[in-house]
């Protein structure tokens, strides 16, 4: 296997493919949180408390350690900001026109 080259890595993409790759992941955790939070809603509302009820509450303590540990700022927001160009940041989900990822 010599000269072979290793799996997936984030960093040999091009920026805008990066970028793309942060946002999706952005996503997929958003969802993820959202619906543990939603869940534990559920589980308080109807009082049944379960392993899965303890799963979610770790979810949503873990996030918010880490929203919390970065100052109050998505690690993954920073991420996408240092990945699009100065002209075009406005948010990690709205570009202006000239955006790289072309969203």
């Amino acid at each position: 296997m010599a000269g072979r080259e290793p799996g997936f890595c984030l960093f040999r993409l091009r920026q805008p493919v990066r970028l793309i790759c942060v946002k999706a992941l952005h996503t997929f955790v958003f969802v993820g949180v959202f619906g543990a939070i939603l869940f534990l809603l559920y589980c308080g509302a109807t009082d049944q408390l379960s392993r899965w009820t303890a799963l979610a509450f770790g979810i949503v303590a873990i996030e918010v350690m880490i929203y919390v540990g970065n100052g109050f700022r998505c690690p993954l927001r920073t991420l996408a900001e240092q990945l699009s160009p100065l002209e075009t940041r406005s948010s990690i989900f709205t570009c202006r026109p000239g955006c790289p990822a072309g969203l």
